[in-house]
């Protein structure tokens, strides 16, 4: 008796399953320029030349160009970071930097979906005639949760093949005034050259970064590194007799060199603020406070009355309080510039480590020095002591003190 075999139900649904998508992938290629958001006014899908994924943000953009009319017919997208933000695409006929440019910008009002017209020449900023020819009843927008698309159609010049395109994106919009967006990673380098006629997209380079870096660099070391070193060189080796005078003169050394590295930071950041239109309020201001501090820091080296002068300990407090304020001031502003440069991650985490290094080396030396005190303390006879010492029982000569004997190690000083 023959018998008949029969696929088994699950194989062949695997294989229909495979051959649908293999097909669905076939046309998805072949349509890859074609909007599914934006129809045309026959109903079809828009049918573009060129498209491309822009080097930033996420975005995408896909146009037609007319070399006879210079009409450049365009869609952009983008994925809004937040229900309330706004997206937008346009160039800058001047320069190759997004402030003086023009855009179109996209975002859910009161009133509904919105795509208007923008001149950036600060944030926020209402709706006002562009340096683009947006012809006319060519605009359309479409948001579907946090995706954006839109579409124009521009009329170029026959000199504008190659556009300073700029594109980005914010959280909120205040009436018709779109919110800044954020000035560090990404954000502040979604700019760059785009050719119409080639299709050619050049990534853009931040500006002035070369100056930038060096500008961190410096900040950091002087600020983030030297300065706690010559803390940390007062800290832990006054109390030891056979660092004096050494730790002064490397307390001393430290905090002059970061003062010398801080003045040539600075002035890198003052001109970089003649370069630039955009505002760091917050690393200005700490960066400024700094400079004064440590200013006033070195200037009362100067002022410092002699150890058994009756101002000396109000001299002390001075000092050690502007210290330990600059100390905390520069690690903000540090932190601060690195999410202004937005390096590589390994930057951060660089200086965070190195930061972590210095605590635990702080925490080793702040136990070794108080424990060799108090076991100081605890074996010198009494018959050692000065008069100083027999006044306060069996507590060592602080700093200044001089009792003759030179392995004796002072109170640490808080």
């Amino acid at each position: 008796m023959a018998h008949s075999r029969r696929l088994a139900p699950v194989p062949v649904l695997a294989l229909v399953a495979a051959l649908t998508l293999f097909s669905w992938a076939e046309v998805v290629l072949a349509q890859g320029c074609n909007s599914t958001i934006l129809k045309s006014t026959s109903g079809q899908p828009k049918s573009f030349q060129q498209c491309l994924g822009l080097p930033k943000l996420g975005s995408s953009l896909s146009w037609n160009y007319d070399p006879s009319t210079f009409e450049f017919d365009f869609e952009f997208h983008a994925v809004l970071s937040s229900a309330s933000g706004w997206a937008g695409w346009g160039f800058n006929p001047t320069g190759e930097l997004m402030t003086g440019g023009s855009a179109l910008i996209a975002f859910n009002g009161a009133n509904g979906t919105n795509l208007l017209p923008y001149k950036l020449i600060g944030s926020p900023t209402p709706p006002s005639a562009i340096d683009m020819v947006v012809l006319p009843n060519s605009m359309n927008v479409t948001i579907i949760g946090l995706n954006v698309t839109f579409s124009a159609k521009l009329q170029l010049t026959k000199d504008q093949t190659t556009l300073n395109q700029l594109w980005n994106y914010g959280s909120s919009v205040s009436g018709y005034s779109p919110g800044p967006h954020s000035l560090t990673g990404d954000n502040a380098a979604s700019y760059g050259k785009l050719d119409v006629t080639t299709g050619t997209v050049t990534a853009s380079e931040i500006p002035n970064k070369t100056l930038k870096d060096n500008h961190g660099i410096v900040n950091a070391l002087a600020w983030g590194f030297m300065f706690p070193l010559g803390v940390m060189a007062a800290r832990y080796m006054r109390p030891f007799k056979i660092f004096d005078p050494l730790w002064f003169y490397v307390h001393v050394g430290c905090q002059v060199s970061a003062y010398i590295l801080g003045v040539v930071g600075w002035g890198m950041g003052l001109k970089l603020g003649t370069l630039t239109s955009v505002d760091h309020d917050k690393h200005k201001n700490l960066g400024i406070a700094l400079f004064t501090l440590a200013t006033l820091q070195l200037t009362a080296l100067g002022l410092r009355p002699n150890l058994d002068n009756k101002y000396r300990k109000y001299w002390n407090v001075y000092h050690h309080t502007i210290g330990f304020t600059l100390i905390i001031l520069s690690i903000i502003n540090v932190f601060e510039g690195i999410e202004i440069l937005a390096p590589a991650k390994g930057w951060k985490t660089a200086y965070v480590v190195i930061l972590i290094t210095l605590a635990v080396i702080a925490l080793i030396l702040e136990i070794g020095t108080w424990s060799a005190w108090y076991f100081k303390k605890t074996r010198i006879p009494s018959d050692k002591l000065g008069e100083e010492g027999r006044a306060n029982g069996s507590r060592p000569p602080v700093y200044g003190e001089d009792n003759g004997n030179q392995q004796w190690v002072r109170e640490p000083q808080l």
